[in-house]
């Protein structure tokens, strides 16, 4: 099933690969279906096709971030809701989508997520 089947299917986008896949096993423990990605040019391309219920990034990429990521998502509605995470601060992260004029998003959390995280931001 792809992310467009399920309105819960979540597109999942950081260039840490061990992170990533830890943090899709819990958004799959979850409920969700999850399409990985290791760069934000690709999860774009991907979007641009598909769409999604949920795109969860990482901020700092190397190539395009997360910022330019959300940016782009949202000038297209390419996803329902977003959600940023990042080892940096959520004020760090909120100063930087604001730099980019980014429109508010669902949600800014700091890694490592836990799984009750996870899951409030499963159910939204």
């Amino acid at each position: 099933m792809n992310v467009t089947d399920s309105p819960c299917g979540v597109v999942l986008v950081d260039d840490d690969d061990g992170g990533r896949r830890a943090l899709a096993r819990m958004l799959e423990a979850s409920g969700v279906h999850v399409t990985e990605f290791a760069t934000a040019t690709a999860a774009l391309a991907h979007l641009a096709a598909n769409g999604t219920g949920l795109l969860v990034t990482d901020l700092e990429m190397p190539g395009m971030d997360g910022g330019a990521l959300i940016a782009a998502v949202q000038a297209r509605g390419l996803a329902q809701r977003i959600v940023l995470i990042s080892g940096r601060s959520v004020d760090y992260c909120a100063a930087r989508l604001h730099a980019l004029g980014v429109a508010p998003i669902a949600g800014i959390e700091e890694k490592p997520l836990s799984l009750a995280t996870i899951r409030r931001l499963v159910a939204g």
